[in-house]
């Protein structure tokens, strides 16, 4: 009978220290805040007021600094549930003419989900999705002349975080969508003049940054 109860004890050793070896887990807690950059295509679609058949589209290349943060629950031993926010600040030339610098942000909020692929005791590696909204404020001039819009946002991704105990580091390339219906604040654009119509943004962003596990 002793011999029983010591390899039940022993047993139940091994599988609470398997458990803890695990960096990921059901029930886990992480909190992560990160801060990267991003590099997008993007499609401009103008409409010219009046003159439907005036109408083109054009690609241009945008850059932002971005800064992501998440929380994430664990409602299984692989797979994770969670809310992420990310503001961007994008990278604008000074007017040369005006000296004037113009201001463009943009803030995503929505819900990510992951799977955890790798869950070693140090090693979390994951695969995701993130789906939400977006909005962007585009400042233009120093009359306050502003392109404006909120839209769809997506993201694919694949991350790293690593473990010294709860907390951790961690890295993450993503791969971003958004798509804006943009308007301005200028009643001029309306008399006859281009107008924004949309905006379809394709890019590649990567980030690194710091995690928290609770609930070990």
């Amino acid at each position: 009978m002793k011999n029983i109860r010591a390899a039940v004890v022993l047993l139940s050793v091994i599988l609470n220290q398997v458990k803890a070896q695990e960096s990921f887990h059901k029930h886990a807690l992480i909190i992560s805040a990160d801060f990267g950059g991003d590099v997008y295509a993007i499609t401009e679609k103008y409409n010219v007021n009046g003159y439907p058949n005036l109408g083109y589209t054009t690609t241009i290349g945008a850059a932002c600094a971005s800064y992501p943060i998440s929380v994430e629950y664990g409602v299984g031993k692989w797979l994770g549930l969670g809310l992420v926010a990310k503001f961007d600040n994008y990278a604008i030339k000074k007017d040369s003419a005006t000296q004037y610098q113009p201001v463009a942000t943009g803030f995503e909020f929505g819900a990510l989900v992951n799977f955890h692929l790798v869950r070693k005791e140090h090693l979390d590696f994951f695969l995701g999705l993130n789906l939400g909204s977006s909005s962007f404020i585009y400042t233009l001039d120093s009359h306050n002349d502003q392109l404006y819009g909120n839209g769809a946002w997506s993201d694919i991704h694949a991350g790293l975080r690593y473990y010294f105990h709860h907390f951790g580091i961690n890295a993450l390339l993503s791969f971003p969508n958004m798509n804006y219906n943009l308007t301005g604040n200028n009643a001029n654009w309306s008399l006859g003049q281009d107008i924004l119509s949309t905006w379809k943004a394709d890019g590649v962003a990567f980030n690194v940054g710091i995690q928290y596990r609770f609930f070990d």
